[in-house]
């Protein structure tokens, strides 16, 4: 699991790591180009995916993922909420990825548990993670379609 930014992403990257995890931003420095619309976040999510890596998610803030592997793109929504601080925010989506995958989750189902510890992590104040109840909340309010 690579979630890194800049220099380290673009160096990282040629290992080919089985799943990575850059905001619009990184992936915008990664890719070499603007990222602007969802359309553009697809074509990245299965370059990058057609590269070799298994697993890719750019994740959007507010607007949630774009997350691909070889057989599909989601696009994963994230509920609304009143943020209180985004930091942690990254790192909880890839606790959650990372654990429901572990688990023999699908694409699905980790995608869904990725945005909603991500948007629990943003109803914490400082650099508080997330909270399971926050994540138990959240986790049926999100929504996830295939869009290729």
């Amino acid at each position: 699991m690579l979630d890194a930014a800049d220099l380290w992403l673009q160096e990282a990257i040629k290992a080919l790591p089985d799943i990575i995890k850059p905001n619009v931003r990184e992936a915008q420095t990664l890719m070499g180009r603007e990222l602007n619309t969802e359309e553009d976040i697809i074509s990245a999510v299965k370059e990058l995916v057609n590269s070799g890596i298994k697993i890719v998610a750019i994740s959007r803030g507010k607007d949630g993922m774009i997350i691909a592997d070889k057989s599909k793109v989601l696009k994963v929504n994230t509920p609304d909420v009143e943020v209180q601080s985004t930091v942690g925010a990254g790192d909880s989506t890839v606790a959650g990825l990372v654990l429901k995958l572990s688990q023999g989750g699908t694409l699905e189902e980790a995608s869904s548990l990725a945005v909603a510890a991500g948007t629990a992590a943003t109803l914490t104040t400082g650099t508080e993670l997330c909270h399971k109840a926050d994540v138990e909340m959240l986790l049926p309010l999100v929504t996830v379609e295939q869009v290729m």
